[in-house]
């Protein structure tokens, strides 16, 4: 995560290189980074173990998982 926050906040997509400096741009990705990590990984566990338990396709499972994960980091 600590790879990604830097790689988002050097190249500054989605419009954050407007937010100013590299360091203004550090301390926006870092915490979007490590906090998408905290809220996308419990639902990719869950969809895992529901496909497991379900005897589901792992794939759809898991893109489930990630697209309702992401969806509370749509309003950081």
């Amino acid at each position: 995560m600590i790879a990604v926050g830097l790689t988002l906040a050097v190249i500054g997509p989605f419009g954050s290189f407007a937010i100013g400096a590299f360091a203004d741009r550090l301390l926006y990705w870092m915490p979007a980074a490590f906090g998408g990590y905290l809220i996308v990984r419990p639902f990719v566990v869950v969809a895992a173990t529901a496909a497991d338990a379900l005897r589901l396709p792992a794939g759809p499972a898991l893109a489930a998982g990630v697209f309702i994960g992401a969806l509370p980091m749509t309003f950081f």
